[in-house]
């Protein structure tokens, strides 16, 4: 017996396909997230928070004052938000 939503939640998943490996390659290589600076676990894991607030506080940015490119897919209406109400 299948479950109703699998076809929905494999639907989504594979919407998502390629996103993480530009994710990871951003912070690893653009904001430092790559490079530890300590041998110390709490400042490396301060440093590595620090590199995910700015790659989240860019995408923001980017999300919401550049416009998006000509061959981007539509977001789905399960992932996309509304600032404005």
């Amino acid at each position: 017996m299948a479950i109703p939503q699998t076809g929905r939640l494999l639907s989504w998943h594979r919407e998502k396909v390629g996103t993480i490996e530009h994710t990871h390659d951003e912070i690893e290589n653009a904001l430092g997230g790559g490079h530890m600076p300590s041998q110390r676990l709490a400042v490396n894991a301060a440093w590595f928070t620090i590199a995910l607030l700015a790659y989240n506080v860019a995408s923001a940015i980017k999300s919401l004052c550049l416009s998006p490119p000509k061959n981007a897919r539509p977001a789905s209406s399960a992932t996309s938000c509304s600032l404005s109400k």
